[in-house]
């Protein structure tokens, strides 16, 4: 296991300045580490950035080795598949919503499916709706040939298709704040599909790869996925996004994540030195976690520490929806509207959002100290060597 960790590494520190242009396809090809076809596999299954990738090798990938090449070219042609095929139900998604005259927002991955230029393997669809709204256009999606999926969330699916998730409320945390589903913009090339505006949705993605998913960060899909977005805002709306990061207390680690992105912009040619990778330990734990769970990784197995910020963003987000039931549902002049439960809202949503999420996390955090314990000893041990020693 700790060999095949430590071939990922090797790949991500070679992948890395590929994507950030930092260095050109014969370079990269020239500077191919050691490393095994199954290493390659596990490695592109983790990050799914196989077909960016051969976008960007492009002939060069004839001077791969041959099982390497291989591998390269049959994930590529599964996302592929699969982001075309993504690309075709949110057209059908479209006429839903169209034919109950409801304006659904796409977000995250979903935006990119919009434009041909871009795609990614994305893992469902998240379409946010007012709640009123929801059971409605449920119905329509089972009319339209959707299934409902499972009880977790409210989701459905169809035969071969991506799961679509049905949202009444963003996770508002660090650096969203809950006015921001209401900031959104028609999706090019539908007819009622929208999506946040650019720097909302930008500052979300950055939010929900990190503080909403731990074992995200640094994710090489969500970072190009980022940096696409990046491509299509304005230098005003980049310069409210610099600064959406800098206000927010987690201002350190949006920052690296806005860092990587950036460098994986297409305007302009290569980058004069390599991006710095500050994903590195929490990359490791993600491929040990996909070595020991090859159909995911449970969400109870994040990198020990860095499972405390996402228990701080829950029970914010908990805190936040709390607070947000009690202020809509008590307006003043409404029957149940008490003046002394307006002045106690906001502490008693604080309450009721630690008990929601509490048990849950430290349950979490017990079973990823153990596992985060041993990948940061394996990481500290050996994995940190690899750069040094493959050079």
């Amino acid at each position: 296991m700790t060999d095949r960790v430590a071939e990922c590494l090797r790949l991500r520190e070679w992948v890395i300045p590929l994507l950030t242009r930092s260095v050109g396809p014969d370079e990269a090809v020239a500077s191919w580490p050691n490393v095994s076809a199954g290493g390659w596999s596990l490695f592109l299954a983790a990050e799914t950035v196989a077909w960016p990738l051969s976008n960007r090798l492009g002939a060069a990938i004839s001077c791969l080795p041959q099982p390497v090449r291989a591998e390269l070219d049959r994930a590529t042609r599964l996302e592929v598949q699969r982001i075309m095929a993504a690309r075709a139900e949110l057209a059908v998604v479209d006429r839903i919503a169209d034919s109950c005259a409801l304006e659904p927002i796409v977000l995250k991955g979903g935006v990119a499916l919009a434009d041909g230029s871009h795609g990614f393997d994305l893992g469902d669809l998240d379409l946010l709706l007012p709640a009123a709204q929801i059971e409605r256009f449920a119905e329509a999606l089972m009319d339209g040939g959707f299934n409902y999926h499972r009880a977790i969330a409210v989701s459905y699916t169809s035969d071969g298709a991506l799961p679509i998730e049905l949202h009444d409320a963003l996770e508002v945390g660090y650096a969203v704040k809950p006015a921001a589903e209401t900031e959104h913009v028609p999706l090019a090339r539908f007819r009622r599909l929208r999506r946040l505006s650019p720097v909302a949705h930008v500052m979300y993605m950055i939010q929900h790869s990190t503080t909403k998913h731990a074992l995200r960060r640094g994710h090489l899909r969500d970072v190009l996925l980022i940096g696409s977005t990046l491509d299509g805002c304005s230098a005003a709306e980049r310069a409210e996004v610099e600064r959406a990061v800098k206000a927010s207390p987690m201002r350190a680690l949006y920052g690296a994540t806005l860092a990587l992105a950036r460098a994986t912009q297409s305007d302009g040619a290569r980058s004069p030195a390599p991006a710095t990778d500050e994903f590195r330990r929490v990359a490791a734990g993600k491929y040990a976690t996909s070595v020991w769970f090859p159909q995911g990784a449970p969400s109870m197995l994040p990198l020990f520490l860095d499972q405390v910020p996402h228990f701080v963003a829950s029970v914010a987000d908990a805190r936040r929806l709390a607070f947000g039931y009690l202020r809509t549902g008590n307006p003043p002049g409404s029957r149940w509207h008490s003046p002394g439960l307006a002045r106690i809202s906001a502490p008693l949503a604080n309450g009721l959002g630690v008990a929601a999420r509490t048990p849950y996390r430290l349950m979490a955090l017990s079973a990823a100290c153990a596992v985060g314990s041993y990948i940061r000893l394996c990481y500290r041990w050996r994995w940190s060597e690899t750069a040094s020693a493959s050079r």
